[in-house]
């Protein structure tokens, strides 16, 4: 007899030669002998105890331990969860453009047990689709869980792919799934994706906060490299919220320069009261010269305002919102620029307000009021972008640098460096305390303030510098073998610390800068046949045409028209559905004409004004998961009037599409012919005219040069039915106007009816009253001409007529 026991299982009883039980897989057990073998498979990974008794005695008391571990990975029972951080956020849902977010994979065997080792598949892919596509990082934590790392660029809404072994991961769970610390049958509360369709997450990546500044509290620190020492042209630009002044003569946007000369560069207000300011930028060039601009700005405190800068060695521009405010010249001298050092650049010295999406580039560039409101992935793209700050964290006091550099700053940093026996000095800005040392040695120390780096390190240096200045507004440190110990003798020993002055009011404000991504942009109207088109819309909306006989100027009258237009932001990243409230009003008006036939009996109402034609509108991506991706309108409208006309689509006030149209007729038809002629009597012997002009089905007259001809039919029967003979021609005249000659070769009663191929002519057939030939007195005109000989002849039936 074996008892089973298990943490959550009730004791199981087995006996030699009995079934398992049905809750466990397991095999027969044979009849006792001197040796037993009992094989069971378990679906519940964890600690066991197996008791063996023989004639109800234990053979063993404690009995034997045994552990039971999870089975595969089962990515289809496996699931993702946010873990709770300074942030917020959940990062399975929700991001902040160039802030890296991290989340949790907890792989998952097909019995729903959680893993607890080091993983047992390949490296989860993680891929998102989006305004930018990019790829996730993932870190095996060796634990049976992955950590998912990423950083989306640009804002706007992606769909998150996890895959493990090809497999789609399609469940996730909330903050009780944190750490893995339910048991294996209680972890935590899963939902699949709730609309991401086809297993993928929906995530929306947003502007997150902008750097708050009081002028007296703690600025953003970004450390000293080559990069941003500016030694050529250069351009320096920021988004700025004014809320008052701090009270001090020069207020930094940015700067980099030295705390005792000022020698470097600087972009900067100065106060001049009220929303007054003068905009100042400066470079020192060396020889003790400075070069230096100004402009007068005016900033509301209740308005971002766009300010930038560009130096090319001979000259400064300044900018506000784009437009150009004054140059500078320095053309009668060489060409100077910044000379390096190794000072940190510093946003927000001295700044009352907000600053966000700071950037600065190694070149002047054009359009920076453009690239400001469009904030592209630049990270891999432009070498020229030295210094991106975006400010999105909204915690902590790190705050990215999302160039391609990764200098990454820290908000209210203070730092010191001494040589031996001499020492560190730190002190915060009123209200603000030290509250982290990151980096503090005793020894050999390169590099600058933020960016110290020891190579002879005294292990003790951060215990006593944390004790010393911890919680205090100020502190001092001696760099001495007294206070570290005799370490790296015979070194060039120094004190370096970098620390970091925090309060309790946040150096965030989730106010931020304005910009052009996800605002809503109708692409250039195409033809709807390519498959550019046809892939984004959903089978009830496709359809097949040829796109090389396609003209978005040009409709026929009674034929369907078709087009697409893409939907895009107004920075050009694709994807972005449009609004809730987004309505589009789409049409084709037309100006009025002079209609004729009734000028002169009623010039009052000679004038006609066609009626406007509607053109319908169908988003492709009502029904797509995630709110975006199907990024196609189609559209389709069917004229009836052939006439020159204009296509707008707009919304609101705003025009998306002008466009002119010219519609043409539809295919001749026999319906609206205007007939005219001999059409109730004639003469026999005698030919008569019908003149005909040809229309469409709607009344429009044909153009252009085609000849129909060939296309009209006529038929001709007597009172008694029978086909009457006749003799009849069709001829082409000036534009589309078509004669008809027929002569009728005897009296009667005939029946004329005329065709447009197969189809009459609307108002036919016509009865036709044929008179006998009347005898007309000759007329002289001059002297009688010489007697002559003619006739004419013609034949009806079997017999022929002379005239």
């Amino acid at each position: 007899m074996l008892p089973l026991d298990h943490l959550r299982l009730p004791l199981l009883l087995l006996r030699l030669g009995s079934q398992v039980p049905a809750a466990l897989t397991g095999h027969p057990l044979p009849r006792p002998r001197s040796r037993e073998l009992v094989n069971i498979t378990l679906e519940d990974a964890g600690y066991y105890k197996l008791y063996a008794k023989l004639d109800g005695v234990d053979i063993k008391a404690s009995g034997y331990k045994t552990y039971v571990h999870p089975f595969v990975t089962d990515p289809a029972m496996s699931y993702i969860f946010d873990d709770v951080d300074p942030l917020g956020i959940k990062e399975t849902e929700t991001s902040f453009a160039g802030v890296p977010v991290t989340y949790t994979l907890q792989t998952v065997d097909a019995f729903g047990n959680l893993r607890t080792s080091t993983c047992d598949t390949d490296g989860p892919q993680v891929t998102f689709e989006g305004p930018v596509p990019f790829v996730g990082a993932t870190l095996d934590n060796m634990d049976g869980t992955y950590s998912v790392t990423y950083n989306a660029q640009v804002t706007g809404k992606y769909r998150m792919a996890v895959t493990a072994a090809n497999t789609s991961v399609c469940q996730y769970g909330g903050y009780t799934c944190a750490g893995g610390s339910q048991s294996s049958t209680e972890f935590c509360t899963l939902a699949k994706p709730a609309s991401g369709g086809d297993c993928k997450f929906c995530v929306d990546v947003m502007e997150g906060s902008s750097l708050s500044l009081s002028g007296d509290s703690t600025f953003a620190t970004f450390p000293d490299s080559d990069d941003l020492d500016l030694v050529s042209g250069f351009t320096i630009m920021a988004h700025v919220k004014k809320t008052g002044s701090s009270g001090y003569t020069k207020e930094y946007i940015v700067s980099k320069q030295s705390e005792h000369s000022g020698k470097g560069y600087w972009f900067a207000l100065l106060p001049l009261g009220g929303e007054l300011h003068t905009l100042e930028a400066g470079v020192y060039v060396g020889s003790e010269t400075f070069r230096i601009a100004k402009a007068s700005v005016t900033l509301s405190a209740s308005a971002w305002a766009h300010l930038s800068v560009t130096y090319d060695g001979t000259k400064f521009q300044l900018f506000m919102d784009g437009a150009l405010l004054t140059t500078t010249s320095f053309d009668d001298e060489e060409p100077k620029f910044q000379r390096r050092s190794s000072q940190a650049v510093h946003v927000g010295k001295y700044f009352k307000g907000l600053i966000d999406n700071v950037m600065i580039y190694s070149d002047v560039i054009a359009d920076h009021q453009a690239t400001a409101l469009c904030p592209q992935n630049v990270k891999f793209v432009d070498d020229k972008l030295v210094g991106y700050y975006r400010f999105n964290e909204g915690y902590s006091h790190v705050t990215k640098d999302s160039s391609r550099y990764s200098n990454d700053g820290i908000i209210g940093l203070v730092c010191d460096k001494a040589t031996e026996n001499k020492a560190i000095s730190l002190k915060c800005p009123a209200g603000h305390t030290i509250t982290e040392v990151l980096y503090a040695n005793f020894g050999e120390n390169d590099g600058g303030c933020g960016s110290y780096v020891a190579d002879c390190a005294t292990a003790t240096s951060a215990a006593v510098v944390e004790a010393a200045c911890l919680n205090k507004e100020s502190c001092s440190v001696t760099a001495s073998t007294a206070v570290f110990g005799n370490t790296c003798k015979g070194r060039a020993r120094s004190l370096a610390v970098n620390a970091v002055c925090s309060s309790t009011t946040s150096a965030w404000s989730t106010d931020t800068a304005p910009t052009n991504v996800g605002n809503f942009k109708l692409d250039t109207p195409e033809c709807p046949y390519s498959d550019h088109i046809q892939n984004k819309l959903p089978e009830s909306m496709r359809t097949s045409g040829v796109c090389t006989s396609w003209d978005m100027g040009t409709a026929v009258a009674g034929e369907a028209k078709l087009f697409a237009a893409t939907v895009s932001d107004v920075c050009g990243y694709p994807g972005y559905a449009p609004p809730s409230d987004f309505a589009l009003t789409s049409e084709i008006t037309f100006q009025g004409y002079l209609d004729t036939s009734i000028a002169a009996t009623c010039p009052s109402i000679a004038t006609t004004t066609p009626a406007t034609v509607s053109v319908n509108s169908t988003f492709a991506g009502s029904d797509e998961p995630c709110g975006r991706f199907g990024d196609v309108y189609l559209f389709s409208y069917m004229p009836t009037e052939a006439r020159n006309g204009q296509l707008t689509i707009s919304s609101g006030g705003n025009k998306l599409v002008d466009s002119s149209v010219s519609v043409v007729p539809g295919a001749i038809s026999a319906k609206n012919m205007v007939v005219k002629g001999h059409l109730m009597a004639a003469e026999a012997g005698v030919p008569t005219t019908i003149v005909v002009e040809p229309k469409d089905a709607f009344g429009n007259a044909m153009v252009g040069s085609t000849d129909y001809s060939d296309v009209f039919q006529y038929s001709l029967t007597d009172s008694s039915g029978n086909a009457y003979a006749s003799k009849v021609t069709v001829e082409k005249e000036a534009g589309q106007t078509y004669k008809f000659t027929v002569t009728y070769p005897e009296a009667d009663e005939v029946y004329l009816a005329l065709y447009v191929g197969l189809t009459i002519m609307e108002g036919f057939p016509k009865t036709v009253t044929v008179s006998q030939p009347q005898m007309r007195q000759a007329v002289n005109y001059g002297a009688a001409p010489a007697a002559r000989f003619e006739h004419t002849m013609e034949s009806h039936g079997s017999n022929i007529y002379v005239f």
